[in-house]
């Protein structure tokens, strides 16, 4: 009767170690939203809610209102005029209409210039939204490592508890150890400590998501994921040349520099104001009332451009303007060349590790859960290096989805440097069960 009752607890265990080996880690088991649906969302709502991406397109629009009003002529000036006679000098009174008329060149140079500040803000608006879409991007990553460490949590709290349970029935039986229960005990209250930083963690990335799209947006719980391998490397540094908008922004900003110093060159040429008169000389009065000599008079002026020194300072400052925009411009292409090889060599390392890790580090971990379950369940074992092996076969797995998330927010980084567009990112993912084939699945 002894025996059969200690078989009877031992199969027990045996089964609740088959139940952790096989279903209990087996992510095709597990259904959550899809992260592709839920990104879609957040980035959605926050091209359209931002307020950072809002201030920025507004300063952009008030940019294209003045460049639209850059080039017109500015507004005539209307004047009256009275002068009343003495000493035998008649009293005259006139009204008077003038129209300034910038030198040849300068209206349109004003307006290329302003048109430049437009592009530059229109510039700054893209590169504001695609921080703010990186930003959302590295936090859903972050939340989805947070997820995919509360499953794994979550299983062993499971896991523990019914081991704790075996393990006190076996002691009740004279077939174990009271210290197996204790340490049993002390790991499963170590996880429930785990799972309330988890929470709590994940709770923070969603308020900061909140922050960035501008709404409150509760993410649900995100199934497991890989992300796709990036494009050709070697076309990166041209599309970003091409596309980001930073790089944009300055060679706006360059363009507005050799609008400004073409326009500080011609200073030295006088500006024309034209102007008609019409007044009354001999009765007084206004013009118009009768009883005076009316005529009609024509004006034409010119500034005088005799501060050649000031203009040749405008000048140079201008020309030394320039140089620092185009400068600046160049330096911004080689930081970016040097982020892109720098992003693309930790994504190198991160795929590395994802491959050491899914075809390495956890099919040993698994092997030697394996071999630690069967050596506990003949009696070759003891408890805590069983406890032992499953600890790190769970941390094999943690660090599987670490890597993932690594990568995945590395991947949203170089979106950004390239500057994908929402609808053409290189944020793709792809459900795991449809990748490479899994060696923790039998």
């Amino acid at each position: 009767m002894r025996g059969t009752k200690r078989e009877r607890l031992g199969s027990m265990v045996l089964f609740l170690l088959l139940l952790f080996a096989g279903g209990a880690r087996a992510d095709s088991s597990f259904t959550g939203a899809d992260p592709n649906e839920v990104l879609e969302s957040l980035l959605r709502e926050a091209l359209r809610s931002s307020p950072a991406i809002a201030a920025s397109s507004e300063r952009a629009t008030a940019s294209g209102h003045r460049a639209a009003a850059a080039d017109r002529l500015p507004s005539p000036m209307f004047g009256f005029g009275y002068m009343p006679g003495s000493g035998g000098m008649s009293s005259a009174s006139w009204i008077s209409l003038r129209q300034t008329f910038p030198f040849f060149g300068k209206r349109s140079l004003m307006r290329s210039e302003m048109e430049a500040d437009a592009a530059m803000d229109a510039s700054r608006t893209n590169e504001t939204a695609a921080m703010v879409v990186q930003d959302v991007k590295e936090n859903l990553w972050a939340i989805y490592r947070a997820d995919r460490a509360i499953e794994i949590a979550e299983r062993e709290a499971a896991v523990l508890s019914e081991m704790a349970a075996a393990a006190q029935a076996m002691y009740s039986a004279g077939e174990g150890r009271q210290a197996d229960v204790f340490q049993a005990q002390f790991m499963q209250t170590e996880v429930d400590e785990r799972l309330i930083r988890l929470r709590g963690e994940r709770a923070a990335l969603e308020r900061r998501i909140e922050g960035l799209v501008g709404k409150p947006l509760p993410i649900p719980f995100l199934a497991e994921t890989d992300p796709e391998i990036p494009i050709d490397e070697s076309a990166l540094e041209d599309r970003a040349f091409r596309a980001n908008p930073e790089i944009a922004a300055r060679d706006a900003e360059v363009r507005r520099s050799r609008a400004s110093l073409a326009l500080a060159s011609k200073d030295l040429y006088p500006d024309l104001t034209l102007g008609a008169m019409w007044g009354e000389m001999g009765m007084g009065g206004m013009p118009g009332e009768g009883g005076g000599d009316r005529r009609f008079a024509f004006e034409a002026m010119i500034d005088l451009p005799i501060a050649r020194g000031d203009i040749r300072d405008h000048e140079k400052a201008a020309r030394a303007s320039l140089r620092a925009s185009e400068r600046e411009a160049e330096n911004v292409r080689l930081r970016l060349r040097a982020a892109i090889g720098e992003t693309a060599r930790a994504m190198e390392a991160a795929a590395a590790s994802i491959d050491l890790h899914r075809n390495g580090m956890l099919p040993q971990a698994e092997s030697a859960f394996r071999s630690a379950r069967a050596a506990y369940a003949a009696g070759r074992l003891d408890f805590e290096s069983l406890l032992l092996a499953e600890r790190s076969l769970l941390e094999a797995e943690s660090g599987l989805h670490d890597m993932v998330a690594r990568f995945g927010m590395l991947l949203a980084r170089l979106d950004r440097l390239v500057g994908s567009k929402d609808e053409d990112t290189l944020f793709p993912l792809r459900d795991a069960a449809r990748g490479a084939a899994d060696p923790r699945k039998e």
